[in-house]
């Protein structure tokens, strides 16, 4: 037994099935993973019978206690989140953000090399900026990277998720190009050097000359990050008013059964946080809790200022005219 709450005992009957799909998707169970899996069956465990309690009525494709618990807090969660939302939440989400590219190199030499070459192809003007870096790029190929070309991220390079995307360093660098397309010279982030292109970012540009599907994608966005906060919230209430506590010691036992013998110490991640890393990985089904369904505004960014840089596109005035 993990957990006792009022009415019901959360066993390893509970978290098994969960553990059993991410093994099928592929997932490697490790001892965090156990822990975040055992608090995500509680918690949900804990807004099942709530919604119960205030006969809730699930939608018929909700069977199980994560759905439910989903459509519950949706219903409690979402509609103020979204009534709170203003155009001034809007202008301050894009002001603070920036998009950008990036190419990660061993040594200097090496990426002053590859930045005159970018250089000397844009002066050509034969070719957009964004397109001769990302083809410098490809072409470099020595190091992957993981984070999406155009991604958003605010002055500590970290997405709308608290995820660093980009380290600290590197954001400054960002944060002092002032115009998209600009590329700053070779700077040294870490073990790495990196060349970082500006790609898009609105700071200056009155909200309603965005365009409407890169405003209700960051909309969709906040209105997650809040509605989450405030669930959050309430999941600590729910713990504390009913004395829910997770035995660890039963967690680690639980762990080794399952072959997982790095669990020595368990920290409790936040309820947003697991959630926010789950869908990230892909440990659970595509619809996460609280995440709404939408287009990704990094990559609605991202298009944008390709077509901006061509010359097509809407001709509003330009994002980071006015930084």
């Amino acid at each position: 037994m993990f957990a006792k709450l009022p009415g019901r005992e959360i066993s390893d009957a509970d978290v098994a099935p969960r553990i059993k799909a991410q093994q099928a998707a592929g997932e490697k169970i490790d001892g965090r993973l156990v822990q975040e899996t055992v608090e995500d069956v509680v918690e949900d465990a804990l807004l099942v019978a709530e919604a119960r309690a205030a006969s809730f009525q699930a939608p018929p494709e909700a069977k199980d206690d994560e759905a439910i618990a989903e459509a519950w807090a949706k219903q409690k969660f979402m509609a103020a989140a979204e009534a709170s939302v203003t155009d001034a939440d809007l202008g301050l989400w894009f002001a603070e953000r920036r998009g950008f590219a990036r190419i990660m190199f061993r040594d200097e030499e090496s990426a002053t090399k590859a930045k005159a070459t970018i250089d000397a192809k844009i002066a050509e003007g034969k070719e957009e900026p964004l397109k001769v870096f990302l083809a410098e790029k490809s072409r470099n190929g020595r190091r992957h990277d993981v984070v999406p070309d155009g991604a958003l991220v605010d002055a500590q390079g970290k997405n709308e998720t608290g995820e660093v995307l980009l380290p600290e360093a590197g954001a400054k660098v960002l944060f002092s190009l002032t115009k998209d397309g600009e590329i700053a010279p070779p700077s040294r982030v870490g073990d790495v050097w990196l060349l970082i292109l500006r790609v898009a970012v609105r700071p200056g540009t009155p909200v309603e000359q965005v365009p409407a599907d890169q405003k209700t994608a960051a909309k969709e966005k906040i209105v997650a990050a809040r509605a989450m906060d405030a669930l959050e919230e309430h999941i600590a209430r729910l713990r504390k008013d009913q004395a829910v506590v997770v035995d660890e010691v039963v967690v680690r036992r639980y762990a080794k059964s399952l072959g997982v013998e790095s669990i020595s110490k368990v920290k409790r991640l936040p309820f947003g946080q697991r959630k926010a890393q789950f869908q990230r990985t892909g440990r659970v089904p595509p619809k996460a809790p609280m995440r709404p369904n939408s287009q990704d505004v990094e990559k609605l960014l991202q298009e944008h200022a390709k077509q901006k840089m061509r010359g097509q596109g809407d001709q509003s005035p330009a994002p980071g005219a006015h930084p």
